[in-house]
């Protein structure tokens, strides 16, 4: 008991700090991206953090088998560079008493990736993805700054007002530039006031602009028209079908399970929902999706079982010098992952076959290691 706590709190206390620092990390990088479309006027800068707070949940649902394994590396490394861990298989307490020594955080790091990835992941995805589809046609005037020229419907227009109200919905002295057509046709659109409007069944965006003059025409060419007008619309963008859509990764795992042994019209009428154009292409996505969700918490649990004998040092060694190692074998076990998703969604691998012979790969090399060390301490115990 006093070591089965011993054990769980430094696994707990280091797997828990690599967690946060990693989550952290990956943030940030999430952030620098997000500020960056955010400075290109692409993002109002006010929902960056509703953003990167619906990402927490995805990112957790992917960082914690990492956490934990490199938990167990760390806390076993210098428990056994300190011999601890020496003293302790002396006194008959092999790699699977350890193991089951530390089960308690094993299993609570487990029902957090269980329901983390079955169920709040897939909340949180939907709820980002609807934030930024709603972001697509109202950060326009959410982000502009007045007296600059910035760029809209990407990159097909260019868009300047002199000042613009605090509610963000009423302009003064605009100025809308658009090209479009082969030979290139220029519309300029300038006016002394404007506000924006979205029209929510075709999903365009509009700024009707009062009191201005309108030009069409192709540069070094001098039939320009010009009309000057009381109140014009003038259309800027549409969303993206693809960001409206919640897609398969925002679908709960209930509907994930509903819809694989739902009817074809069922899945006929879903498929045009997320936008999709072939059923088989939309089965095989629902497939590795599925695939995806159980696959995370197995690769915790045995990254979790492979950390117990991969962290043994000697005491010269230090506690850091199969940490490289580590790192490169998860590296290698990830992308087997990432690449076998990619296969089942492109139908490059059957689809029954899943993610499961990656892990069944993966597992024995987890016993090879296991039986290699539980081979040693029986010849250690008969030498004695």
């Amino acid at each position: 008991m006093i070591l089965r706590r011993y054990l769980s709190k430094e696994i707990l206390k280091t797997s828990s700090a690599v967690t946060v620092i990693l989550l952290l990390v990956f943030l940030s990088n999430q952030l620098v991206r997000y500020l960056d479309r955010a400075a290109a006027g692409k993002l109002a800068g006010s929902a960056l953090f509703k953003i990167l707070l619906y990402q927490i949940p995805e990112l957790l649902g992917l960082l914690l088998p990492l956490g934990l394994f490199l938990g167990i590396m760390l806390a076993f490394g210098r428990l056994h560079a300190e011999s601890e861990l020496t003293v302790c298989r002396a006194s008959g307490v092999g790699p699977w008493r350890q193991f089951c020594a530390i089960s308690p955080v094993v299993i609570l790091a487990l029902v957090l990736v269980i329901v983390i990835n079955f169920w709040v992941a897939p909340i949180s995805i939907s709820k980002r993805r609807a934030l930024l589809a709603n972001l697509g046609y109202s950060s326009l005037l959410a982000s502009i700054l007045p007296g600059q020229f910035q760029e809209a419907d990407d990159g097909r227009a260019i868009v300047y007002v002199k000042s613009i109200t605090r509610d963000r919905r009423h302009m003064r002295e605009l100025f809308v530039a658009r090209a479009s057509g082969n030979p290139v046709t220029w519309r300029v659109l300038s006016a002394a006031k404007a506000t924006q409007h979205h029209d929510e069944l075709s999903g365009i965006n509009y700024i009707v602009a009062s009191n201005g003059n309108r030009y069409v025409g192709n540069p070094g060419q001098r039939d320009y028209q010009l009309t000057h007008f009381g109140t014009y619309a003038e259309a800027l963008g549409k969303v993206s079908a693809t960001m409206a859509s919640v897609g398969v990764k925002g679908l709960p795992t209930a509907t994930l399970l509903g819809l694989l042994t739902s009817s074809p019209a069922t899945l006929a009428n879903q498929m045009k929902h997320l936008h999709y154009t072939r059923m088989s292409d939309f089965v095989l996505h629902l497939k590795a999706e599925l695939a995806w969700r159980y696959s995370v918490p197995v690769s915790l649990l045995l990254l979790a079982m492979f950390a117990v004998v991969l962290s043994k040092v000697s005491a010269r060694a230090g506690r850091y010098s199969k940490l490289f190692i580590a790192i490169l074998i998860y590296t290698l076990y990830a992308n087997m992952l990432f690449v076998g998703r990619s296969w089942l969604k492109n139908g490059v691998e059957p689809a029954w076959l899943g993610l499961w012979w990656i892990h069944v790969v993966f597992a024995v090399g987890v016993s090879i290691a296991w039986a290699h060390e539980t081979r040693l301490l029986s010849q250690l115990g008969r030498a004695r």
